[in-house]
């Protein structure tokens, strides 16, 4: 294999990642009505998420640490 040797460190974040993925694809089945879950699957997803994906919450764009105020549309088709 040509190149550097993967790192421990990015195999880890990888690793995170895709199974990120894996639980959005199930909680995204279950909000469609694909895939019904109960009550104690979907707080292991939440937590399990929050381990692996940032809280957007504490994140601010404006230097004086004011909430950004804006509006998001999501469509399903």
């Amino acid at each position: 294999m040509a190149g550097r040797p993967i790192g421990r460190r990015h195999q880890d974040d990888v690793r995170g990642k895709i199974q990120a993925s894996m639980i959005i694809n199930r909680l995204t089945d279950y909000f469609t009505g694909k895939l019904d879950l109960d009550v104690g699957r979907v707080n292991a997803a939440k937590i399990l998420l929050n381990k692996v994906l940032p809280d957007l919450t504490a994140i601010s764009g404006d230097p004086n640490g004011e909430p950004i105020k804006g509006e998001i549309k999501v469509i399903w088709e």
